[in-house]
């Protein structure tokens, strides 16, 4: 099983032809306080190995700049169908919109996916105490 695309944006979506549209990706965010609300989409895209069928259940968990996890989780299960050897691989989709996720303390957030007994490393998030900088603000 491979991890092709876990990412924070701010929507996506699957299009009729299983192409996907991501707009607004990032890795940082400033809020005036602590504690701080966000919506943000989560986008996991998994490709599967030929000998992958059958359900798998995933957690995506979310860790504090601390390495302790918030409780924030997405759990879900996925279908996995054998697919022929001329055929593209199986591949699970998820585009989950989070509403208000909160972050305790400004600092760097990171996502994991957990699926067939790993742990993958997904996205990073730094949480910024101040106003947000606009487009000519130095970096």
């Amino acid at each position: 099983m491979y991890v092709e695309s876990f990412l924070i944006c701010d929507a996506a979506r699957v299009d009729e032809w299983g192409r996907i549209d991501v707009r607004g990706q990032y890795h940082a965010l400033s809020a005036p306080g602590f504690p701080a609300k966000h919506d943000l989409v989560l986008l996991l895209v998994l490709e599967w190995d030929r000998g992958d069928h059958g359900r798998y259940d995933f957690t995506v968990e979310l860790y504090r700049p601390d390495g302790e996890t918030t409780s924030f989780a997405v759990r879900g299960g996925t279908e996995v169908a054998r697919v022929p050897e001329d055929r593209p691989r199986a591949r699970t989709r998820l585009v989950q919109p989070m509403e208000e996720v909160v972050f305790e303390t400004p600092g760097e957030y990171r996502f994991r996916l957990k699926v067939k007994g790993r742990t993958f490393e997904g996205p990073g998030l730094f949480l910024l105490e101040g106003e947000p900088a606009g487009p000519d603000a130095p970096e």
